[in-house]
């Protein structure tokens, strides 16, 4: 049976969605991916793009830590305003991603860190 996910409120199956393709979230360097954006669900899906230009998170954490279990699904939308992800400060990362247009970094959160799972085009 194939997996599917659906827009929308608490439980299993469906995934937060959190900015959108024509209107992704502005991200600072000294915030990231705060705890409004993070959501509820099992899966995130957040569109991103930095605030002004190219921005580096050096927030501690990059981003907000939800309950452990969660995979969350990161979209970059602007060439001209990447969003850079480093190796520490909650993360563990195979090196650093930087999200452009339609770069995508997935990653899972263990408790701990957000720990990358995959990256396309970052």
């Amino acid at each position: 049976m194939p997996l599917s996910f659906q827009s929308g409120g608490g439980g299993g199956g469906e995934y937060t969605l959190s900015g959108s393709r024509a209107s992704p979230n502005n991200i600072v360097a000294g915030t990231g991916i705060s705890s409004s954006m993070v959501g509820t669900d099992a899966l995130r899906l957040v569109y991103v793009q930095g605030s002004g230009g190219h921005v580096d998170v050096t927030a501690n954490p990059q981003i907000a830590a939800p309950t452990s279990g969660v995979m969350m699904v990161i979209v970059g939308r602007n060439d001209d305003q990447t969003v850079q992800f480093d190796d520490g400060t909650g993360m563990s990362l195979n090196g650093p991603a930087v999200l452009a247009a339609d770069s995508i970094l997935g990653v899972w959160f263990d408790g701990t860190n957000w720990v990358e799972t995959f990256r396309v085009r970052c």
